[in-house]
């Protein structure tokens, strides 16, 4: 009788895997070694043998079109698409002004695709002003994905922990959110998205047709709730590894990286 249980679909829709797939793949012409290959076929298979198990895949922010990249990511390694997908979402960038016009539209592109989003204040951008409500946004955050959890749900996380784009596209010190979703979702699979730019791009744009090498590091399997600096840097070493060199940026002296 179990083998006739048919799974709802929760992750990208039609519209979401077509762009995902054929759009992102061709507009950035992407570039996968093959070990990246690999890890990201061992992730599938992880994902395939446990619906229960959610996962994150979070990678460095460099540009406006760095959610796509992601998608294409998790659209190969989990296609049957039993799995929510939920990204927290820039308040400032998506706050309806005629500045963030192109921000607006990519966050409708991302909302049509499938994906739940949730409004939060990044952690840089915290004032006195503004305090008590980017405590109201956290909040709602992670009380959605203990949801999730209570439910019985399995989550896949689009998540870059930076908070925000850098200005020179070296990487930056991770915010706490990434640890901290991952131990709402508990356990969970952590995967590393490398995105390297393969010419000079501009951090506002889409940049299409400029290649991109995306690096699948190892993945992080993560059965409880452990300790938060740890698991940042076992994070951290993952994702810089398959970050070109010269973009390490505040991690380019990690130890860790070198072995």
């Amino acid at each position: 009788m179990e083998d006739n249980i048919i799974m709802k679909r929760e992750g990208l829709n039609c519209f979401g895997r077509f762009v995902a797939g054929e759009i992102v793949d061709r507009a950035y012409k992407l570039n996968i070694s093959e070990e990246s290959k690999q890890n990201l076929n061992e992730v599938g298979i992880l994902l395939k043998d446990d619906k229960n198990l959610s996962v994150i895949f979070y990678g460095n922010h460099t540009t406006n079109g760095d959610s796509g990249i992601l998608g294409f990511a998790l659209n190969i390694a989990d296609p049957e698409g039993t799995r929510k997908i939920f990204a927290p979402m820039s308040y400032s960038h998506t706050k309806f002004d005629l500045k963030n016009s192109s921000s607006l539209v990519l966050a409708g592109l991302v909302e049509l695709s499938g994906v739940e989003t949730k409004r939060v204040i990044q952690t840089y951008q915290v004032t006195d002003e503004n305090r008590d409500k980017a405590k109201k946004y956290s909040a709602s955050y992670f009380r959605t994905l203990r949801e999730y959890k209570r439910k019985g749900i399995s989550v896949a996380l689009i998540i870059f922990p930076e908070g925000h784009r850098p200005e020179d596209g070296k990487m930056i010190k991770f915010e706490d959110g990434l640890v901290a979703s991952g131990f709402a979702l508990n356990p969970v699979l952590y995967v590393p998205v490398g995105i390297n730019f393969q010419r000079p791009f501009d951090r506002n744009g889409l940049n299409f047709g400029n290649n991109v090498t995306v690096g699948i590091g190892d993945y992080y399997l993560q059965t409880h709730r452990g300790n938060m600096e740890e698991t940042n840097k076992i994070l951290t070493t993952n994702l810089a590894r398959v970050v070109f060199e010269d973009r390490r940026g505040f991690y380019a002296d990690l130890p860790e990286i070198r072995k």
